[in-house]
């Protein structure tokens, strides 16, 4: 635990955020086309798609591998802070993220005002993480485009709400943003299995 600390306080702080270049171009040409090429039921596809790809990775893992954190290299779209993961860690992030853009859709897509500012370091896996969090993830995805069906009025709303790396997003704005981010984590868990001792 101790080794764990030091290797932590080695990384950059929490919300940092990315070098200047990578987010210069995350933002303002990566994020662009994407939202013009997934539309919110491609989108919502994908996520499921890249969901049900993490679960393939975690589910053989026994509770050792699922607890390990691994330092990994520096990897696309994530920030410094974040190198030094298990995979349960991933997938509790996942969920605590995942759940926050699927009531913050369905909110703006009602036209509803959020007061909540979206930092980044409030959303770290720094906790004490449940045995049964493979479950829990695979639970969270299975509900996720029924809770969105179910609860969605306009998913092309204008009503917007901040993101701290991307700006000002629409209901489908959040959506694309929210495939993107399971995309990523999935390349993530991926990286921490490549680099397990």
């Amino acid at each position: 635990m101790e080794n764990n600390q030091k290797i932590q306080n080695s990384l950059e702080k929490a919300g940092k955020g990315l070098p200047k270049l990578e987010a210069i171009f995350l933002k303002y040409l990566c994020f662009p086309i994407l939202k013009i090429v997934f539309n919110p039921n491609r989108a919502l596809k994908m996520f499921e798609h890249e969901g049900q790809k993490m679960l393939k990775l975690v589910k053989p893992m026994d509770k050792n591998q699922l607890f390990q954190r691994v330092l990994i290299p520096k990897i696309f779209a994530i920030e410094d802070n974040s190198r030094f993961y298990s995979p349960a860690m991933v997938l509790w992030h996942l969920i605590y993220v995942g759940e926050a853009i699927q009531q913050g859709v369905v909110d703006l897509s009602q036209g509803k005002k959020i007061d909540f500012t979206v930092k980044i370091e409030n959303f770290k896996p720094f906790v004490e993480i449940d045995e049964n969090i493979v479950e829990r993830y695979e639970k969270f995805l299975f509900n996720y485009k029924k809770f969105l069906d179910k609860n969605l009025t306009n998913i092309n709303s204008k009503n917007c709400h901040t993101h701290p790396w991307f700006g000002c997003l629409n209901p489908h704005g959040w959506l694309v943003m929210s495939m993107a981010h399971q995309l990523i984590h999935r390349r993530q868990i991926e990286t921490i299995m490549r680099n397990m001792s």
